[in-house]
């Protein structure tokens, strides 16, 4: 079920791109409708339908960025931002003034329907902070990418969710982010959580397994 980052219910899916292209454009005041600020940026995002990469938690969303094509598309979503909006991310200002430049939009290519609920997610936020909705299958992909696009905010909001819905299934994913990003803080929260686990998973696990295969996953995420 989606939640918003404080952990309450949201009535709002993250599937439900429209109202986002609509007061992406229209929403804006007169001043910044008038203003170059004010020209709309698109981005086509759409699903592969081919196998997603092993390194599922990070990399995937990464690549997406990079626009990488990976073949046949099972669902698509578009967003529209103003160039104010879009500028509110440093990576993305970097991207208007390089590569981007004189472009209307962007197609990107997102490995599974977890990705592309992330981006939308991601981009949401950029829109309007209060109305970022992320899910128990989605809070590592959010976390990356706010991460990789450097809002900050975001990234911290997403940090204090992650490590206030740690469980067997995300754990080791999360510590992996938290390594290789320098995510001081939900590392603590995911040690504590590891030693203070009872579950069985964990219970007859070695400190050693478990630092190995946090460092295979660290060695994925930077490499």
């Amino acid at each position: 079920q989606p939640h918003s980052l404080s952990g309450q219910k949201s009535g709002l899916p993250m599937s439900e791109p429209s109202g986002m292209a609509s007061r992406g454009a229209a929403g804006a005041s007169p001043a910044q409708r008038d203003g170059p600020e004010a020209a709309t940026f698109r981005f086509e995002l759409r699903t592969s339908k081919q196998a997603p990469p092993s390194s599922f938690d990070h990399e995937g969303a990464e690549a997406a960025l990079d626009g990488i094509e990976m073949g046949e598309y099972s669902r698509k979503a578009t967003v529209v931002l103003t160039l104010s909006q879009l500028r509110r991310s440093p990576y993305y200002a970097s991207q208007l003034a390089g590569p981007w430049s004189g472009k209307r939009g962007v197609r990107l290519t997102l490995p599974t329907t977890q990705h592309l609920e992330a981006m939308q997610a991601v981009l949401s936020s950029m829109e309007d902070s209060r109305s970022v909705v992320v899910t128990e299958g989605t809070q590592l992909q959010v976390l990356s990418l706010a991460h990789k696009l450097q809002l900050s905010a975001l990234q911290e909001r997403c940090e204090r969710y992650v490590a206030l819905n740690l469980n067997e299934d995300t754990i080791i994913g999360a510590l992996a982010i938290a390594e290789a990003r320098g995510m001081r803080g939900l590392a603590r929260c995911c040690y504590s959580w590891i030693k203070r686990s009872s579950d069985p998973n964990f219970a007859g696990s070695t400190a050693d397994a478990i630092a190995r295969e946090v460092e295979r996953r660290v060695d994925e995420i930077s490499g």
